[in-house]
């Protein structure tokens, strides 16, 4: 819903969520993702849980975040939260995780840069044409013959 850019990630406010994702910008991974449910919760008013802003401010190296319709922008920093190790007695080679499908935000933008292409490729055959296409195509109606000018003879 929108993009900034600061220090080498792009930080993504997910469409009609809470959700901010930090998009490494070299590998378009996905390194991080930002909960601002609070920030949501925190304004009135039916439509105003909206997430729809966010953008850097350098001299605090902090991001301002808002949203549709809300009375106020939060100043705020994102740490890292380390999560606890569970001290088990789990070798740790004898653990085998699932093959991971592809972050989100690399499949969306695949399917925007593909999309958008496409939906213009078609839209430019389908009102231009193509060599051949119905709407290039002359009816040739040859000469009639002799036999059928002078009576069937």
């Amino acid at each position: 819903n929108e993009l900034e850019c600061a220090g080498g990630m792009i930080y993504a406010n997910v469409w009609r969520s809470d959700l901010i994702l930090a998009i490494n910008s070299t590998s378009g991974a996905v390194e991080f993702t930002v909960d601002a449910s609070q920030l949501a919760a925190s304004e009135s008013g039916p439509s105003n849980g909206v997430l729809n802003g966010i953008a850097y401010v350098a001299e605090r190296d902090a991001f301002l975040i808002t949203g549709k319709n809300w009375t106020s922008m939060h100043l705020v920093s994102f740490e890292s939260i380390q999560e606890p190790v569970e001290d088990d007695d789990t070798d740790p080679e004898s653990v085998t995780s699932a093959p991971s499908s592809p972050p989100r935000a690399e499949v969306l933008s695949l399917s925007v840069c593909l999309g958008i292409p496409l939906t213009l490729l078609i839209l430019f055959l389908w009102t231009s044409g193509t060599p051949g296409s119905a709407s290039q195509r002359r009816i040739h109606n040859p000469p009639a013959s002799r036999a059928s000018t002078e009576g069937g003879r």
